[in-house]
């Protein structure tokens, strides 16, 4: 009989014990918190996997995570300057030189984005060429005109100084904010 009370009294500390620790858990409600939270947690970094994945095209995903359309959430994200993607230039800043009204040339053939901003529209024209439109960060709406071999496409956030593609001799860039003509220096102001 003394070894069966000893059992007991064994069996009556461990539930005692047991019974400390869920009370030193605290109750259910802050469990229920902490598990909220952390689920929370994982479905913002499993979010954010993916539209760097849409940015970097690291991995080749599914059709069925095609059909979510992460491109358009991800071309109008910053994700360049929150996760420093960004390229580092190197030499100095383009800089076009005006040949005459809406018409400009640099120092090579790359055709430089001026301003931050995102493609709104490409359009091939006639003679070949192609036009691409950009709403830049500020407002105003640029269209450069000439363009070959575009590097760039559609709703895709584009950098200042990125390059959209090349020139032939030279390239036409027009402003536009407000239904109003702009000029190089008034359209790349803040």
């Amino acid at each position: 009989m003394d070894d069966l009370h000893k059992v007991r009294r064994r069996i009556a500390q461990r539930r005692i014990g047991f019974e400390e620790e869920e009370h030193r858990k605290g109750p259910h409600i802050f469990r229920f918190l902490y598990h909220t939270v952390m689920l929370m947690m994982f479905v913002c970094v499993a979010v954010l996997a993916l539209l760097l994945n849409e940015k970097l095209h690291l991995v080749e995903m599914p059709a069925f995570m095609k059909e979510l359309h992460l491109e358009e959430l991800s071309s109008w994200l910053p994700l360049e300057d929150f996760l420093e993607l960004k390229d580092q230039s190197v030499s100095s800043p383009v800089s076009y030189t005006k040949v005459k009204e809406d018409t400009y040339r640099n120092d090579s053939n790359t055709v430089n984005n001026l301003y931050d901003g995102v493609v709104l529209h490409i359009q091939k024209m006639e003679n070949q060429d192609v036009s691409i439109v950009m709403k830049q960060d500020n407002g105003v709406v640029t269209t450069y005109e000439g363009v070959k071999d575009v590097s760039v496409k559609e709703n895709e956030r584009i950098l200042k100084d990125k390059v959209l593609g090349t020139y032939q001799d030279q390239i036409m860039i027009s402003f536009m904010k407000d239904n109003r003509k702009l000029d190089m220096h008034e359209a790349t102001q803040d």
